[in-house]
């Protein structure tokens, strides 16, 4: 895939360089990031010794810039870790509580699942439910007449719930 565009492998390299000095930058001999030498304040980039120059400080730009990369990488990995975590977990949940055939773990009153149709849930899937309520015993059959994946709950206030009961004589 990088071997057919030039652009994405330029950029793939230079967010590994990036990566490889800030991970780096302990080994590297750099000056001091927060070392104030005010006699070499404002030096121009490519002054001796100081090849991005100097602040109002005397602080060598260059080590700044490569021990604040550490900063923002750790933050950035650290914050997508965090959501991959949040994001792994809710959807194993979501993926486990969406899954008719787990209802009675999930819910009190459902005491049985059978599938009528083969899993898993889409348009006309056919569920049989036996649930007990109020010391009765209900069996019913959920036949899935739509799916919706955004704006389910203004869906559901605005239209009927998209699993219908089917009532069967037997």
């Amino acid at each position: 895939m990088f071997g057919k565009n030039r652009l994405a492998t330029a950029a793939a390299l230079a967010i590994v360089a990036i990566v490889a000095v800030a991970a780096a930058a302990p080994y590297l001999p750099l000056a001091d990031p927060d070392a104030v030498d005010t006699p070499n304040r404002l030096r121009p980039p490519f002054t001796p010794g100081h090849l991005l120059g100097t602040d109002e400080f005397g602080r060598d730009l260059l080590s700044r810039l490569i021990w604040g990369g550490r900063v923002s990488l750790l933050a950035g990995v650290g914050a997508a870790g965090a959501a991959m975590l949040v994001g792994v977990g809710l959807g194993v949940v979501a993926g486990y509580a969406g899954d008719p055939t787990n209802a009675p773990e999930w819910y009190a009153n459902i005491k049985s699942v059978e599938w009528r149709t083969q899993p898993p849930v889409i348009v006309g899937s056919r569920m049989d439910f036996v649930a007990q309520f109020l010391g009765r015993r209900l069996a019913y059959t959920y036949e899935v007449a739509e799916t919706k994946v955004t704006q389910v709950m203004d869906f559901a206030r605005k239209h009927q719930h998209p699993l219908q009961c089917v009532m069967e004589k037997k």
